[in-house]
């Protein structure tokens, strides 16, 4: 709306230079440049393997992999920190984006 208004008054060349750079200012502000979102993935990925590698070491360390049971309690704790992993990223994802929206608001 504000852009339609924006475009009776200067070229559009102009407005979208414009707007590239506030957006550009905007994803910084929100840590969200390319160089954040590299090292935040990085930084996840880290972690992850960290756990696994952790978790398959106790595996390996305090049960028989020739037991069904112990097998089969393996599996469920893996997946259990495979979607604990992926309900952080989503409330933290959500928990931006409902601040991205409050800032807007303002």
């Amino acid at each position: 709306e504000e852009k339609t208004r924006l475009e009776r008054t200067v070229p559009a060349v102009v407005l979208d230079v414009m707007m590239g750079k506030h957006i550009q200012r905007a994803l910084q502000r929100r840590g969200l440049s390319f160089p954040s979102v590299v090292l935040a993935t990085l930084g996840w990925t880290a972690l992850l393997v960290l756990v696994y590698i952790f978790v398959f070491v106790g595996f390996n360390a305090f049960s028989d992999a020739n037991e069904p049971a112990a097998a089969t309690l393996n599996t469920v704790i893996a997946v259990t920190i495979t979607l604990a992993a992926v309900q952080v990223a989503r409330a933290t994802d959500v928990a931006e984006v409902e601040e991205t929206k409050e800032d807007a608001r303002r």
